[in-house]
């Protein structure tokens, strides 16, 4: 069986090389969530955890993140790598981001210790048609009153 050429780049865009590469470099990570979170206090360590977010009940959704941490603020990440364009990644991302938030807490805990979470959606298709917004590169939405958190 012939090999690839030792030369042969391989595409950051699959999610396997995604994964590997900030999974293995993990300062990579922290450097690419500090350059999109440029206006908030840098993190200076990551933890990667589990992708797989198992179903709350028999008949849920099983979700797959393509990268899941936490950093030394407990800040909780969900960084994707997205090609193919799907009509519904505003609510998609929206489940994988609420996902996070139900996962840190059992039956009877306060809401309070709810740590925040942070989607980075690297995306390889234009999220809104309208010409004025797909000149946009980098979008923040926030759950959240910014003045008064």
């Amino acid at each position: 069986m012939p090999s690839a050429p030792t030369n042969t780049l391989l595409d950051p865009k699959n999610d396997y090389v995604f994964f590997r590469v900030f999974s293995e470099e993990p300062d990579l990570l922290v450097d690419l969530i500090n350059v999109v979170r440029r206006d908030e206090p840098p993190i200076t360590e990551i933890e990667l955890l589990n992708p797989h977010l198992s179903p709350e009940r028999l008949s849920g959704k099983h979700l797959i993140l393509d990268l899941r941490a936490i950093d030394e603020y407990e800040q909780h990440y969900n960084i994707e790598m997205q090609v193919r364009r799907f009509a519904a990644w505003n609510a998609r991302g929206i489940l994988y981001l609420a996902r996070l938030l139900s996962e840190q807490l059992d039956t009877g805990k306060d809401y309070r210790r709810l740590k925040p979470v942070i989607g980075i959606h690297l995306l390889d298709f234009t999220l809104f048609d309208a010409e004025e917004q797909s000149k946009q590169a980098l979008w923040c939405f926030e759950m959240r009153d910014r003045d008064h958190p």
